[in-house]
């Protein structure tokens, strides 16, 4: 009887170092998982030689501890040009939150905080990855990026001419141009954000 006594105060002990472990693990930070390349990435569209991207819930404030890495590429045998419309990262060291190119030879960057980024990049290559990381902040909308080969550099000219542009949609939304007449649209750049009510408007939705 004794030893029954014993082996049953032996399973509860086991039982319960198992319960607190499962606790353990289940109460773990989120934050401290590994976060993938992708999952700080927002919205990215690539064409043969252009493209945009940015990162996550911009101009909104980025998520805390999250990872944006992608390789832009445009054909072989043209050189790359980027171009970065906005970049505001809370980082003033790139310790823990910053933007970097790299390619097969060279780095450019990395790039945070109030440091001085050149508004172009003229790259000797046809492929570069962009890597975004951030860890804990507060504020910061991230980056603004365009690219597009050298060839064709007037695809991130402050005056635009695009009919698949977010620009042209946005300006063709605000009665600025008409959707078959096409059109140029002046871009001034300034900080802060612009919210405005979602609606349909000539065509295209907008949301808030």
């Amino acid at each position: 009887m004794v030893a029954g006594a014993r082996g049953g105060r032996a399973l509860a002990g086991a039982a319960g170092r198992g319960l607190l472990a499962l606790l353990l693990v289940v109460s773990a930070p989120l934050g401290l998982q590994a976060e993938e390349p992708g999952d700080g990435c927002g919205h990215i569209v690539t064409y043969q030689d252009s493209g945009t991207m940015t990162s996550k819930n911009y101009p909104g404030t980025y998520p805390n501890h999250t990872v944006c890495e992608k390789t832009i590429t445009v054909p072989k045998g043209k050189r790359l040009i980027l171009r970065l419309g906005d970049l505001d990262i809370e980082s003033q060291t790139c310790a823990s939150d910053y933007l970097l190119f790299t390619s097969s030879s060279d780095q450019y960057g990395p790039y945070c905080g109030s440091m001085t980024v050149p508004k172009e990049l003229l790259l000797n290559t046809s492929e570069v990855t962009v890597r975004f990381e951030s860890g804990s902040h507060i504020s910061g909308r991230g980056f603004l990026l365009t690219y597009a080969s050298s060839d064709h550099p007037a695809m991130i000219d402050d005056v635009a001419v695009f009919q698949t542009s977010l620009l042209c949609k946005a300006a063709i939304h605000a009665g600025i141009i008409a959707d078959e007449l096409g059109g140029q649209i002046s871009v001034l750049q300034r900080k802060g954000i612009s919210r405005y009510e979602g609606i349909l408007a000539n065509g295209v939705l907008s949301r808030e």
